[in-house]
């Protein structure tokens, strides 16, 4: 493949898995070989380029020892070979700041948790601690999410600027596929900065580099978001990039929020979707939320909140219930409407979006009170009455005033 050298196909051997998949493609870290390519790509790259500082992308498939039963499958202890290798690295860098009378950054992109990255063989906390690292971006591949403990990660890499993100996938399913809309995106930038994120991370955006002479579809300039277009894979809402970088520019903007899809991992303890609901029975789900929309309605710029939830076998609202932070949304609103069916499965527009989306009369949808719903971590507990049900999505839409 032109994008290949010959490396990769001298070093079939030297893979942590068989097959040409995207799982077992990567190459494996015990190798003096692999260590040492990618130390001379590094250093080939520092020597030619005035640049400011490299940075080490670990998000694309998270693979970098075998994965296993035996022996040779304890990713979390081969973790001392890839801190070695952050060593030399480190000190290439520090060797060529001397000459140009400054430091290099060495920035890492790592998947998930400080948890999973350690299983994988990554320990963060050593290569902060040992003063190998300048950023951290707390990335996800392939789906993004709201489940990054920017906060935690702080604590435990100070001295570390620490970056929030995600990839531009929400999920797989939602009628064939979803890329993040702008509400989210500006959700998910709103939440890790709160939690004291030194910025936002926007993995796999980029479409705005190579589009900008191509007239923008009248939709997009008007909804935002992004959708398959002929004129390019993804067309990005291009004010994003003016948004995503301070609580400031984000305030009193739309925001949507997401419940994370994806199977139960240590970075979910609280669980994820879809979501199966026992007969009599109750889950409770984690959404961490960023606005401090108490804040905004005293300043008179909330407009609305609303929270939805979608089943894919149950279009009976008197089957089940939803509650916020342990308020009833159905029993303790009598001021305002009971669940209604809406119009369209979606709470903002998604341009050119593809798929076919859920029929409305699986969508429950309930207004929230501003003093129920609080920056920080908020408990969504959906409660089945009678039958047993699943749940495949949960979302929150904070709305403002123009």
């Amino acid at each position: 493949h032109v994008w290949m050298d010959q490396f990769y196909y001298d070093h079939l051997h030297q893979r942590v898995g068989e097959g040409g998949s995207r799982g077992g493609a990567e190459f494996d870290y015990r190798m003096s070989s692999i260590r040492e390519y990618y130390f001379d790509q590094i250093g080939r790259t520092v020597e030619k380029y005035d640049v400011d500082g490299v940075e080490l992308d670990m998000t694309r498939n998270c693979m970098f020892f075998p994965r296993g039963t035996d022996a040779s499958g304890h990713t979390e202890e081969c973790a001392p070979i890839m801190t070695e290798f952050m060593r030399r690295v480190r000190e290439l860098l520090d060797d060529w700041g001397k000459k140009r009378k400054r430091r290099l950054v060495l920035s890492v992109a790592v998947p998930y948790s400080l948890h999973r990255c350690r299983l994988e063989g990554l320990d963060i906390p050593v290569w902060a601690r040992l003063n190998y690292i300048d950023l951290l971006c707390m990335s996800s591949p392939f789906i993004a999410d709201f489940d990054r403990d920017i906060g935690d990660t702080k604590l435990k890499v100070p001295g570390v600027q620490v970056y929030g993100g995600c990839d531009r996938n929400f999920a797989f399913e939602f009628g064939g596929g979803r890329v993040v809309p702008m509400q989210a995106y500006r959700a998910m930038a709103m939440n890790y900065l709160r939690q004291g994120g030194d910025g936002t991370y926007l993995y796999n955006v980029m479409s705005w580099t190579m589009n900008l002479d191509r007239p923008m579809p009248e939709a997009l300039k008007r909804d935002g978001g992004q959708g398959e277009t002929n004129g390019a894979p993804l067309d990005y809402d291009r004010n994003l990039m003016k948004e995503a970088g301070s609580l400031e520019t984000l305030e009193h903007l739309d925001k949507l929020y997401l419940v994370s899809h994806g199977a139960e991992s240590p970075d979910r303890p609280y669980g994820s979707l879809p979501v199966k609901v026992p007969a009599g029975g109750e889950v409770t789900l984690r959404l961490s939320v960023g606005d401090d929309v108490a804040a905004a309605e005293k300043a008179g710029k909330l407009k609305r909140i609303l929270l939805q939830t979608i089943s894919s076998d149950c279009t009976d609202y008197n089957n089940y219930t939803v509650k916020l932070n342990g308020i009833d949304l159905s029993r303790q609103y009598a001021f305002m409407p009971y669940a209604t069916k809406p119009d369209s499965p979606l709470l903002f527009p998604e341009p050119a979006r593809k798929g076919v989306l859920p029929a409305t009369e699986q969508v429950r949808r309930h207004p929230v009170r501003s003093i129920d719903l609080h920056a920080g971590v908020n408990y969504i507990t959906i409660k089945s009455y009678r039958n047993p049900m699943t749940v495949t999505d949960v979302e929150l839409a904070i709305m403002y005033k123009s």
